[in-house]
C-alpha cells in the first residue's frame, strides 16, 4: 500500500561564464557534489512580544505563537568548477533589501559569487512579513532569519560530497484549483534528487504550482502550512532534507478535503505519498514514472531585469518606508531592478532545467514559460531572487477573472512581457 512574462531595452541580459579554479572548501570535482542544511527561522518569544505580523491575505494578522517551526533550507550543488546554492525561506517573500544582504553574507561565508546564490520563499500565508506589506516585522526577527539563512548557506556548503542526480516529473492531477476561473492549472510535478552513489538520499527537491495556503485569513499561528508535513513524511520515508518550491501557482489554490490544520496537514501527506511512489521507483531501479539520471555537468546563467513600477499601492508603501524595494529611474518610468535565471543540469536529452520567476506567475503563463525549456517538464522556481508580486500574461490582464486580484498585486500590465522576454534571452 502507497505511503500514507513593450520596453525591450530594459531588459539587460548579462552571462557569466566563469571558470572557476577551486572551490572554496578545495578543488573542483569533476563529479556531482551535493550539501544540504537546516535551520530553525521560527520566531522567539521576544520576536512575537514586539508584534510580528503573518504575511498574506488582508494583512492586520498579529502571531500568537506557533504551530509549526519554520525553516531556512540550503542545497549546495556543483559540477566540476560551476556551482549553485539554492536557499528556501519559509516565508510569504521578502523584500530586497533582506535578500540582498543574504546573498552578501552567504556569499562571504561560503566564498561562492552572489549571483550563484538564489535566494526564494515558499509563500507560505502562516508566516512572517518580511515584505513589509501586511504589517511587518521587528527588526530583530529580521537579523535572525538572516544570520539563520547563511548559517544554513555555510553548512550546506561544508556538507558537500559525491552524488549521483537524477529527475522525474508527473502530473500530479487533482491537487490545485484555479481560483481564475480556468478550467486548468499546471499539473507538473517535478522531483530532482540527489543521493550518495548507490546509497542514501542526501536531498530531495519538489516543484509544484500549488503554494502552502491551506491555512486561511482566520489563522493566526505561524506554519510552513501543508509543505512541512509533505518534507517531514519524506524525510521520515527516505532520509535526507526535503525542499519545496512554487511552481506556476499564482492563481492556484490547493484542493484541499478539509481546512486548518488537519487539512493542511492531511494535504501535505497526499502530496508526499504521490512523490514517494516516484522516489520508489528511483530507489527500486524500476516504476511507472521514468527518472533521467543527469551527467555531472552544470550551467548557471543569470539576467538583470528591469520593471517598470506601475502600481500605486506599491510605490505608497515603499515611499512610506514599509517596503525595502531599490527604486531607480529609467527615463519617466519608476522602475525596480531584479533577477532571472537558468540552471541547467546534465547534458543532452538527459538533463533538467529551472527557471527563476522573481514572483508569483499564473498559470497560463507559466506553461508559456515551459515552453522556453529543452524538456517541458523543468523547475519553476517562483518567489526566487525577489518577491515583486504576480506576473500575468499581457492578455489575460484586466479581464475580469478573479475580482483582478492577482492585477492588485501586480507592478503593472508590462511585467509578463518583460520576464518573458528576459527568460527567452537566457542561453
Amino acid at each position: 500500500m502507497g505511503r500514507p512574462r513593450l520596453v525591450a531595452a530594459m531588459v539587460i541580459i548579462f552571462t557569466l561564464g566563469f571558470a572557476w579554479s577551486g572551490l572554496a572548501h578545495g578543488q573542483a570535482a569533476s563529479g556531482w557534489q551535493a550539501g544540504a542544511a537546516v535551520f530553525s527561522i521560527a520566531p522567539r518569544s521576544q520576536d512575537l512580544e514586539d508584534g510580528l505580523s503573518l504575511g498574506g491575505y488582508d494583512g492586520g494578522r498579529v502571531a500568537v505563537g506557533i504551530h509549526t517551526p519554520i525553516t531556512a533550507r540550503a542545497l549546495a550543488l556543483t559540477a566540476g568548477a560551476e556551482r549553485l546554492l539554492l536557499l528556501v525561506l519559509d516565508l510569504p517573500g521578502f523584500d530586497q533589501e533582506l535578500s540582498a544582504r543574504i546573498r552578501a553574507e552567504a556569499a562571504t561565508a561560503t566564498g561562492w559569487p552572489q549571483d550563484r546564490i538564489w535566494v526564494a520563499a515558499t509563500h507560505t500565508h502562516a508566516a512572517p512579513d518580511l515584505l513589509g506589506l501586511w504589517g511587518g516585522a521587528p527588526d530583530g526577527y529580521r537579523t535572525l532569519v538572516r544570520e539563520r539563512a547563511v548559517a544554513a548557506a555555510q553548512l550546506a556548503v561544508e556538507r558537500l560530497e559525491p552524488v549521483e542526480l537524477a529527475m522525474a516529473s508527473f502530473r500530479a492531477r487533482g491537487l490545485g484549483e484555479n481560483r481564475r476561473g480556468w478550467a486548468f492549472t499546471d499539473e507538473t510535478l517535478s522531483l530532482l534528487v540527489a543521493r550518495r552513489p548507490g546509497g542514501p538520499v542526501v536531498a530531495t527537491l519538489i516543484n509544484a504550482g500549488i503554494p502552502p495556503r491551506v491555512l486561511g485569513p482566520e489563522n493566526r499561528w505561524i506554519s510552513p502550512d501543508w509543505v512541512g508535513s509533505l518534507r517531514a513524511a519524506l524525510e521520515e520515508w527516505h532520509g535526507g532534507t526535503a525542499f519545496f518550491l512554487t511552481g506556476a501557482g499564482g492563481d492556484v489554490v490547493p484542493a484541499a478535503a478539509a481546512e486548518g490544520f488537519h487539512g493542511a496537514m492531511a494535504f501535505g501527506i497526499e502530496v508526499a505519498r504521490r512523490v514517494d511512489e516516484a522516489l520508489q521507483g528511483l530507489l527500486a531501479g524500476e516504476g511507472a514514472i521514468p527518472w533521467r539520471a543527469l551527467e555531472p555537468h552544470l550551467r548557471v546563467s543569470v539576467a538583470e531585469l528591469v520593471l517598470p513600477v506601475q502600481s500605486p499601492a506599491v510605490l505608497e508603501a515603499v515611499e512610506a518606508g514599509r517596503v525595502g524595494y531599490r527604486l531607480g529611474r529609467t527615463g519617466d518610468l519608476v522602475t525596480v531592478t531584479t533577477w532571472v535565471g537558468r540552471a541547467t543540469f546534465g547534458r543532452g536529452d538527459a538533463r533538467a532545467e529551472a527557471l527563476t520567476i522573481p514572483g508569483e506567475v499564473v498559470t497560463r503563463m507559466g506553461i508559456q514559460i515551459r515552453g522556453l525549456m529543452h524538456h517541458p517538464d523543468g523547475f519553476i522556481f517562483s518567489l526566487t531572487h525577489d518577491t515583486l508580486g504576480v506576473f500575468l500574461s499581457w492578455d489575460e490582464w484586466m479581464t475580469g477573472r478573479h475580482g483582478h486580484d492577482e492585477e492588485a498585486h501586480s507592478l503593472g500590465i508590462n511585467g509578463g512581457v518583460l520576464l518573458y522576454q528576459a527568460l527567452s534571452a537566457l542561453p
